[in-house]
């Protein structure tokens, strides 16, 4: 009975000594958690041979997180962008090139082209000298588009004509859709009130009352220089 006892006395012993070291989180951890054959090796020996393994390891890694200058994704470019969707929206090349080359944001320039061009009957051709007369192509669109959309029996040029002189085109198409809806204007008619209006509030400043029985002023001579 005492050869049986001891053996599982032994085990027991070694199995509390490794939750000791495994709560205690001693650096024996590494040799207890290791295979046999590593748990061997001493201290030092050990820590060189992690050493060793860490060092392929850690270069490898380096490179996942580095990728190569030859791999990294080159920026856009912002004219290259506006020739191919112009291109793409039946332009002619030269058109297309003319255009981009002669505008300060070319990106702006296709996405007014590009939406026009969708979500209207107006064709690429025609949309594209109207989106380069402008600061605001973008906004351009979104007017055209809104009034185009929104209203009945408006000719392109007109609205294209209208949005362009607009100061403000997004504002001045909802002011053509809400008279258009509103009053049940034409939206000719709409446009042509709308492109009239006026920034500026009216009878912000009172008036200023004149009084009848004023004097003439009085002149005042200017001295005359010898």
């Amino acid at each position: 009975m005492g050869m049986r006892i001891a053996p599982r006395l032994r085990s027991d012993q070694q199995e509390a000594l490794r939750r000791k070291v495994f709560q205690s989180k001693s650096p024996l951890f590494l040799v207890i958690a290791l295979p046999r054959p590593f748990q061997a090796l001493s201290r030092r020996n050990l820590f060189r041979l992690i050493a060793f393994c860490s060092a392929p390891l850690g270069t490898l890694l380096l490179n996942f997180a580095i990728p190569n200058t030859s791999m990294a994704a080159t920026p856009k470019n912002d004219f290259r962008l506006c020739t191919s969707e112009l291109v793409r929206a039946r332009v002619s090349p030269d058109a297309a090139a003319d255009a981009c080359s002669g505008v300060l944001y070319p990106k702006d320039l296709a996405a007014c082209v590009y939406r026009i061009n969708q979500e209207t009957n107006i064709a690429a051709d025609n949309a594209l000298p109207w989106c380069t007369a402008v600061r605001r192509p973008r906004e351009l669109a979104i007017c055209v588009v809104n009034i185009t959309t929104r209203t009945q029996g408006t000719a392109s040029e007109a609205v294209l004509e209208s949005c362009r002189r607009s100061l403000l085109p997004v504002r001045f198409s909802e002011c053509v859709v809400g008279l258009n809806r509103g009053i049940d204007f034409s939206a000719n008619q709409a446009m042509a009130y709308c492109i009239d209006g006026s920034d500026r509030p009216r009878q912000f400043y009172p008036p200023v009352p004149i009084p009848q029985n004023q004097s003439d002023p009085v002149n005042i001579p200017v001295p005359q220089l010898r």
